[in-house]
């Protein structure tokens, strides 16, 4: 059980290194392009985009600490009270704001769509766009099933 433990909060711990290294990979090809001269944000499209990828990893940032806390708490058979609960809601309104913060992906997208002429291009954005919706969704039922686990665990203490 020590080993699935600490194999799950290694995973954690290296998907929280994930956001960091697209931020600075970000940051430098956005400070470094020497093939463009031209500034980045010569269009509002590309401002948005830009800013949203940040906002998006700082967000992710914040859920996987959440995501960690959750898994510290398997080992001290806190996993259904009210402690996980609370952490698992703070988790779903991270994928919330993840998914509203998603659609500023959008206008990036028909830019270069309708440069392209390739309307597939939007297909992608709206893909890219209800993954953390679907996720926030999942996370809605696994809310409701934990609070369905609570009581029946509340209920059977004060029944033994």
């Amino acid at each position: 059980m020590k080993s699935k433990l600490f194999f799950i909060q290694l995973i954690v711990s290296v998907f929280c290194f994930v956001p960091l290294l697209l931020g600075t990979l970000l940051t430098i090809q956005l400070s470094t392009n020497p093939t463009n001269p031209t500034n980045p944000f010569s269009n509002w499209q590309t401002t948005l985009f830009i800013l949203v990828l940040y906002l998006i990893l700082l967000v992710t940032l914040l859920l996987n600490f959440f995501l960690l806390r959750l898994v510290k708490t398997f080992p001290s058979k806190e996993t259904f009270t009210k402690k996980s609960l609370k952490l698992i809601s703070k988790i779903r309104s991270c994928l919330l704001c993840i998914t509203i913060l998603a659609f500023g992906i959008l206008p990036k997208f028909y830019q270069i769509a309708d440069m392209s002429d390739s309307p597939g291009i939007l297909l992608i954005a709206f893909v890219l766009l209800f993954i953390p919706f679907f996720i926030y969704i999942l996370s809605s039922i696994l809310i409701d099933l934990l609070k369905q686990a609570i009581y029946l665990k509340n209920d059977y203490d004060l029944t033994v």
